[in-house]
């Protein structure tokens, strides 16, 4: 079977390592708070190129935090796209905030800044919440632009992007660039994983950094002294540790899972390809293709041991009561999409094995 996620043969490899930093943690007995939550913090941060990191007990923690730590005024406008998984869209609604949709760009999946400025013109929108989905970096410096010019906030859901780099007229920057903070999850299928849920906020504003570490701990300072309404949405000791042991094997993890997209994109025709680096670098935490007859090749290919997935067969409006909103290319996007199995331990053959089945099932259908 050619898996989706392999943890068994990502983990293998690194076992003592794992095994080590579990029994530092189990030696402490700091199993929350302990010396591994801001050894983390500060080796994520420079991963990422950014000053603070403060790190949560999931993906959704981050997002939630990072909105309240905005402090905008209640029943704010949020834009952002359906085309994500649901959290993004549970964040805001948690956080007390409602939601202006943007369509995406057909070719990408992502934002689209053209729907983005249709959508500022008409409506008072405080802050714009891009995502780089599957590890694609969303086009930051036109979101950018249009936030600053109807006076919006910008932040960015990187829970899926682990390394993404932004293109700009200065370079290749963060998947934090142009945004007040970056919100990342490590459930165990991301590209940087943890033992179980985790999530980070990271951000070179002390203000925000102050605030999501007062959030997280029940609006504590220091013990029993609580400043503001908190949460306990702290990170566990063990899954730091282990994400501090897995952390110097991200990068070439990211080149591998580079080197077997761009296989998959020789092999598969334009058509069905999906463009991953049209505003940056991904680091390819999913690979999607556009199929015709989905359910059809899905099965076909698991016919012949080759798993798949659909990311995410309900848009993320479904959350939501009321009239769906049109977004066109996001509805032709979702009826279509369809993930092939990529990890940093398949081999060439592997992909050209399932490229090659891909192109049986598109030729049936």
């Amino acid at each position: 079977m050619i898996r989706m996620v392999d943890l068994e043969a990502l983990h293998g490899p690194i076992k003592a390592e794992l095994d080590r930093a579990a029994r530092a943690v189990m030696d402490h007995k700091h199993f929350v708070g302990g010396p591994e939550i801001e050894e983390f913090e500060r080796a994520f941060a420079a991963f990422v190129g950014h000053r603070h990191c403060v790190a949560v007990n999931s993906g959704t923690a981050a997002l939630i935090l990072g909105i309240l730590a905005l402090d905008l005024p209640k029943g704010a406008k949020v834009a952002t796209v359906a085309n994500t998984f649901v959290a993004t869209v549970e964040a805001i609604l948690w956080a007390g905030c409602r939601v202006a949709w943007v369509d995406v760009d057909p070719r990408t999946g992502l934002m689209d800044p053209d729907s983005l400025a249709q959508v500022l013109a008409h409506e008072k929108v405080h802050l714009v919440l891009p995502v780089h989905l599957y590890g694609a970096p969303a086009p930051m410096p036109g979101i950018r632009e249009l936030a600053r010019q109807y006076g919006a906030e910008v932040a960015v859901d990187a829970c899926q992007a682990h390394g993404t780099r932004v293109a700009t007229a200065d370079g290749l920057m963060p998947a934090g660039w142009g945004a007040r903070w970056a919100a990342y999850s490590f459930s165990p299928s991301k590209n940087l994983g943890a033992l179980g849920d985790g999530g980070a906020i990271v951000t070179d504003d002390d203000e925000i950094a102050d605030r999501v570490r007062l959030l997280r701990h029940h609006g504590q300072r220091q013990r029993n002294l609580s400043l503001r309404p908190g949460f306990t949405e702290r990170m566990d000791s063990l899954q730091a540790a282990w994400l501090l042991a897995k952390l110097p094997h991200l990068s070439s993890w990211n080149r591998r899972r580079r080197e077997l997209a761009l296989l998959y994109d020789r092999l598969l025709p334009e058509a069905v390809r999906l463009r991953h680096d049209l505003y940056g670098v991904s680091v390819f935490h999913l690979y999607p293709v556009r199929v015709k007859g989905r359910d059809a090749v899905k099965a076909g290919l698991s016919a012949q041991g080759i798993e798949s997935d659909v990311y995410y067969p309900k848009p993320a409006y479904s959350v939501l009561p009321g009239r769906p909103p049109r977004l066109p290319a996001t509805r032709q996007l979702l009826q279509g999409v369809l993930s092939l199995p990529l990890h940093p331990h398949l081999t060439e053959d592997d992909v050209q094995y399932v490229a090659g089945y891909l192109l049986e099932e598109l030729a049936k259908a």
